[in-house]
């Protein structure tokens, strides 16, 4: 089960503290300050790091529009 989420009207995710667990891992490679961001973003909401990460993910993948290099939707 993901954390509980909420979309505000201004299109900001946000994380609700606590929730449960979920399984299973795979790695991600992200820069060092970008590791800092989201660990205190998650020690913020009393989440793991990972579903920190996940949640902002499915987030960002239900939020994503990839245009080609012309600006069309692909």
């Amino acid at each position: 089960m993901k954390p509980k989420t909420d979309v505000t009207p201004q299109n900001k995710l946000v994380i609700v503290r606590g929730g449960k667990k979920s399984q299973g891992t795979m790695p991600i490679f992200i820069s060092v300050e970008m590791h800092q961001k989201v660990k205190a973003v998650a020690a913020d909401a009393n989440l793991s790091l990972r579903d920190t990460v996940e949640t902002m993910l499915l987030w960002a993948m239900d939020n994503l529009i990839i245009k080609d290099s012309d600006g069309h939707h692909v």
